[in-house]
């Protein structure tokens, strides 16, 4: 990673109220695990602000950088995130969403979030360097499952994959009657269900999935693998079902626990979700601590910014936004285990 900048003193901002905050909560417990970890290397101090109210990051920044603080962490609300963007305020920002639209980030603002997006774009990488080019594609009929199935398209594309199909199924209602007979229509007589596609991805949440998977698994075989996302791993909603055989991309902590790597003694909280966001905190506390404060797009710090990270491993590419590398692993009767 990159060396330590000369950040010392960090603003921290998120909400304490309203729908983000036990989001916010996880995170501010990985941001102090993370400090207390790092505490010999070097002292950055911390000050947390409540930015429950999305229209006052700006007001929260000023007072931050009139308290001395060069760097801020945060906001989380995406609605927060576009304004402090807009705002333009002349400090070194990670903020802990992405911008909306395509608008342009001053060369100071950084964003770091923890995307399904990410996710989608990860299962193509996996996918494309075992030699798959084609694809079937399976995903609820909603805005969720769209929004998800434009991105792996998008970074299948990118990967010079194409799209041998593409299966929406009911979001509320899962017949998988029907999602399979669809399937087996497209290859009349003997030929293969899936149509030749040496990968498919199927994405939904963890109750979706438990369903499609027991009729789906017969499609799967040593050259055609089955990719999902994390959100298979969210067991509250389909406990005890059966995904063995399905592969998932997650965050390295819930795929491969190191005990060596608990920062706090009981600092991480309970939940995968809450797990993920946690090793996000700590993630965003290291990044600021090494984030340049200058906007010189050529300043050595910026071009070598990488780090293994909690969340994955992480850079930040030429538009100042970080990027996580998630590995893979396969559901087992045990869990999950990961694979190259």
């Amino acid at each position: 990673p990159a060396p330590l900048s000369s950040t010392r003193s960090i603003a921290v901002l998120l909400p304490r109220t309203g729908h983000f905050a036990p989001a916010a909560s996880a995170i501010r417990a990985g941001i102090l695990a993370a400090q207390q970890a790092s505490a010999s290397q070097t002292q950055i101090g911390l000050r947390f602000y409540d930015s429950s109210d999305p229209a006052a990051a700006p007001d929260l920044i000023r007072r931050a950088m009139a308290n001395g603080a060069n760097v801020v962490v945060g906001p989380l609300q995406p609605l927060s995130v576009d304004r402090a963007a807009a705002a333009r305020l002349p400090v070194t920002t990670l903020a802990l969403n992405r911008m909306r639209g395509d608008r342009t980030a001053p060369d100071w603002f950084y964003q770091f979030a923890l995307s399904p997006n990410d996710e989608v774009a990860e299962i193509a990488r996996h996918a494309s360097e075992r030699g798959a080019t084609s694809a079937l594609l399976i995903y609820p009929d909603d805005a969720w499952g769209i929004r998800l199935a434009g991105a792996f398209r998008d970074a299948w594309s990118a990967q010079g994959g194409r799209i041998d199909a593409g299966y929406p199924y009911p979001a509320i209602d899962v017949e998988v009657a029907d999602l399979i007979d669809a399937l087996v229509r497209t290859a009349p007589g003997d030929a293969d269900p899936a149509g030749g596609a040496d990968c498919i991805v199927l994405i939904g949440t963890a109750g979706q999935v438990a369903r499609i998977w027991p009729s789906l698994r017969p499609l799967a075989g040593p050259d055609r693998r089955v990719y999902s996302t994390s959100h298979i791993l969210d067991d509250t909603s389909a406990p005890g079902a059966d995904l063995q055989g399905l592969y998932v991309v997650d965050v390295p902590g819930i795929l491969a626990p190191d005990p060596g790597a608990e920062l706090a003694p009981g600092s991480a909280p309970p939940g995968k979700e809450q797990q993920r966001l946690f090793a996000m905190g700590v993630d965003a506390y290291r990044i600021a601590a090494r984030l340049p404060l200058t906007a010189d797009p050529s300043s050595p710090s910026r071009q070598r910014l990488t780090l293994q990270g909690q969340s994955g491993d992480l850079h930040i590419d030429h538009w100042n936004r970080v990027h996580r590398t998630l590995p893979l692993a396969q559901m087992t009767a045990a869990g999950p285990r990961r694979v190259d």
